[in-house]
């Protein structure tokens, strides 16, 4: 699940709406407009440094910068969000360390599996 304050719901189409409905967890309100605005300062100070890159590893991200945030009490907006993730969710979200990506205009994200981990007994 989801969620995706940023879209124009208003001019989805029907099937979009249902779409949307069964892949996403859509929460009305969860980020207000200020919310969004300090989130992405933080999110493009977490940038400042990072470079651009053509391609992934593995091929599946193309054309974008990344980096890891690893001190979220240097960024309390992120951190904040994320915990209402948890408590929207009621569970405790396994989490790796997170991660902020930009795509460029002409970036692309391919279908992929992330963080795949394998235990061999």
């Amino acid at each position: 699940m989801a969620y995706c304050s940023l879209f124009k719901l208003s001019r989805a189409s029907p099937a979009t709406i249902a779409a949307l409905n069964r892949d996403f967890l859509l929460v009305p309100k969860f980020m207000q407009a200020l919310d969004q605005v300090e989130l992405l300062a933080e999110c493009q100070r977490a940038l400042r440094k990072a470079s651009w890159c053509e391609s992934h590893f593995d091929s599946v991200i193309k054309n974008y910068r990344e980096t890891h945030v690893s001190r979220l009490t240097l960024f309390p907006r992120i951190a904040q969000l994320l915990k209402r993730c948890t408590l929207l969710l009621r569970s405790q979200l396994n989490l790796i360390e997170p991660h902020i990506l930009e795509l460029a205009p002409n970036g692309e994200i391919l279908p992929h599996l992330d963080q795949v981990h394998l235990q061999v007994y």
